[in-house]
């Protein structure tokens, strides 16, 4: 199976999660991003660093901003690079196969690599993964066990009656 880029980049998709700031942010004035599923015609196996994994669709991930010039760009999720990067006028875009660095939480950043220059430009709000977006993604991730850390409850208060 040969994927293209009009497979990947351009086909249609399902949307997962569309972050909401509209508020131009950095140096490279970038606003939010979107999470899309993108299915594919055929199954693939995926070489990952714990194995194989056959992997049925592909997440897009869309940052908007706003006014990207022609070059060089690098979508960051954390400290993972994502370098394969489609440049429009006001959006960036980039498809991910292995789904292990799209954690819940994670710093979105950008970086234009001109004459030298590396810094990060940093998304507002943070990646949002949905469940969906990891579950069933492939054989491995169905019995992988996800564990969440709960970093405040709130106090509710009950008004009692008499």
């Amino acid at each position: 199976m040969i994927l293209t880029s009009e497979l990947l980049f351009k086909s249609p998709a399902k949307l997962l999660f569309a972050g909401n700031n509209i508020v131009p942010t950095g140096k490279l004035k970038v606003k939010t991003y979107r999470l899309e599923e993108v299915k594919l015609p055929k199954s693939l196996e995926l070489n990952t660093g714990t194995g194989k994994e056959t992997v049925e669709s592909a997440i897009r991930l869309i940052v908007t901003g706003e006014a990207f010039q022609p070059g060089t760009y690098t979508i960051w999720i954390g400290d993972e690079s994502l370098t394969d990067v489609m440049v429009s006028q006001t959006e960036l875009v980039t498809v991910v196969f292995d789904r292990s660095p799209l954690e819940d939480g994670a710093t979105i950043s950008v970086s234009y690599e001109t004459l030298g220059d590396h810094s990060r430009t940093v998304l507002p709000e943070s990646l949002y993964v949905p469940a969906e977006a990891m579950g069933g993604h492939s054989q491995k991730a169905s019995q992988t066990t996800v564990t969440r850390t709960v970093k405040s409850i709130p106090r509710v208060y009950r008004a009692i009656s008499r």
